[in-house]
């Protein structure tokens, strides 16, 4: 599953596209009939060390430097991929205020949508789609804070779907939670 190149200067000077043209993506005849829901999920760069996370996950983070690639993969191709619901949610506190006060600020980014070509029963598909998301520092949400607030955390959260060519669907959410 491995697409991207290894080297995160690169990663950030790549548009920010609906990418096919993966080396381990393929093209593939759409079939005629799938019942198998896609792959959706996320190769992911957070302190330095990649990782892939297909499904659900929950990362943490301890310097915010973060790069995601949401993906969908399908053995019959891959027709769309969205990244959506992605928020930042930046969490301070003052504990010298009687009583304390927790400020909780949101950022709301917009939904990216790429998709392939649609395609009938024979027609070669790619069998993968990923793109980047816009995030690359969370430590940089900090200025958020109100004067005297102490900052707790800065969550990075966001949810992948993803379609085959018959319809079948699938999805999985995605955080990292970077604390100073």
């Amino acid at each position: 599953m491995k697409c991207l190149p290894s080297v995160l200067p690169v990663l950030l000077a790549v548009p920010s596209l609906g990418f096919t043209d993966c080396q381990y993506f393929q093209q593939v005849p759409v079939p005629a009939s799938d019942t198998q829901p896609p792959i959706v999920g996320t190769r992911m760069w957070v302190d330095g060390a990649e990782s892939i996370r297909p499904g659900d996950s929950l990362t943490y983070s301890t310097t915010g430097d973060v790069v995601v690639a949401p993906f969908v993969f399908d053995s019959g191709g891959a027709w769309t991929l969205s990244l959506q619901h992605q928020v930042i949610t930046i969490r301070c506190h003052n504990y010298d205020l009687d009583p304390e006060e927790t400020q909780v600020t949101q950022i709301f980014l917009i939904d990216k949508f790429d998709q392939q070509l649609p395609g009938s029963p024979g027609q070669l598909r790619s069998n993968g789609i990923y793109n980047l998301s816009d995030i690359t520092d969370l430590s940089s949400y900090a200025d958020y804070c109100y004067s005297g607030f102490d900052l707790q955390s800065i969550t990075y959260g966001w949810e992948v779907a993803g379609r085959d060519y018959k319809s079948n669907q699938a999805s999985s959410a995605h955080a990292i939670i970077y604390t100073p």
